[in-house]
């Protein structure tokens, strides 16, 4: 009986240890706290644009949480082209999750913008995206995803100010 019981202690002793290193390897970002973008474009295709590229400026700022998780609570659009003044940003707060030190998922992200074509908007979103993450150059990036709506994201690339890392 007495085997028994140190047999069941180190057996849940060992899958606490397993549990809690699991936790630990949880890939975030760091430190908590305040963040914004220094620069930052995105690209998209869509039905309003007759499936053109269109190229405008993104600025965001968020907050980390205590578990790593950036929340960009506002976005907003502009450039030197005059349609980057027409597109709307979309399902805010986007929540931006690591599943590793350089990878991750944008859920919520979404665009809309007049269909010059047809009346009504054109809606991007909200839906979510793969993204990769640099350390070095503090850069969020997505790449050639297809959107809702017959929309394609091309490209998106934002610089995130201050000492923002990840943690693994």
């Amino acid at each position: 009986m007495q085997s028994l019981k140190k047999t069941a202690l180190l057996g849940s002793m060992l899958f606490s240890l397993g549990v809690g290193s699991s936790m630990a390897g949880a890939a975030g970002f760091s430190p908590p706290g305040p963040f914004s973008s220094t620069g930052g474009s995105v690209v998209l295709k869509w039905p309003a644009t007759f499936q053109a590229p269109m190229t405008c400026n993104l600025s965001v700022s968020g907050s980390i949480d205590e578990n790593g998780v950036a929340t960009i609570t506002a976005a907003s659009l502009s450039g030197n082209n005059a349609l980057c003044t027409l597109p709307k940003v979309q399902g805010l707060p986007w929540s931006v999750n690591l599943s590793s030190a350089s990878q991750g998922t944008i859920t919520n992200i979404g665009f809309s913008m007049l269909n010059l074509a047809r009346p009504g908007e054109s809606v991007c979103g909200p839906g979510s995206l793969a993204v990769t993450w640099d350390n070095a150059t503090h850069m969020l990036g997505a790449a050639n995803q297809a959107m809702n709506s017959n929309c394609t994201l091309v490209s998106l690339s934002v610089t995130l100010a201050g000492s923002l890392t990840t943690h693994p």
